[in-house]
């Protein structure tokens, strides 16, 4: 059952990664903070958090597995307070965070989106459209 919740989660994390960063429905909510990054501090830290996929998904793996209560399964029947309980929930985190990358690799692969010159950023425009008319 552990690994079917981490199954589940990898895939949920990665799902929630690619809706706040590349979506275009938070666009506006993450180009207001990464284009004041240099203004404030706070603005710096939330900017380079929800441009990155990969630091945005170390911190949904996390709360995934607090709220989804993801421990080590050795130290499940321990009270919530035990540090081991805690230790366990964060590397469970990591290790959903780490199966996010995969399935975002796999994804990215199969898809053949980001390995693709048409959807290559460049100077913050995506290229799209026939790279034999550009």
């Amino acid at each position: 059952m552990y690994l079917y919740k981490l199954l589940f989660l990898s895939i949920l994390c990665e799902l929630i990664v690619e809706l706040v960063v590349k979506s275009e429905l938070f666009e506006p909510i993450t180009s207001y903070f990464v284009n004041r990054r240099g203004k404030n501090t706070l603005f710096w830290y939330i900017g380079g958090f929800l441009s990155c996929g990969y630091c945005f998904s170390v911190y949904i793996g996390i709360i995934l597995a607090l709220i989804f209560r993801l421990g080590l399964p050795e130290v499940l029947w321990q009270a919530d307070t035990s540090c081991l309980y805690w230790v366990g929930v964060f590397i469970s985190g990591l290790v959903v965070h780490r199966g996010s990358t995969v399935w975002h690799n796999i994804i990215d692969k199969y898809t053949n989106k980001y390995y693709d010159l048409r959807f290559r950023k460049k100077d913050d425009v995506i290229i799209t459209g026939d790279m034999d008319n550009e």
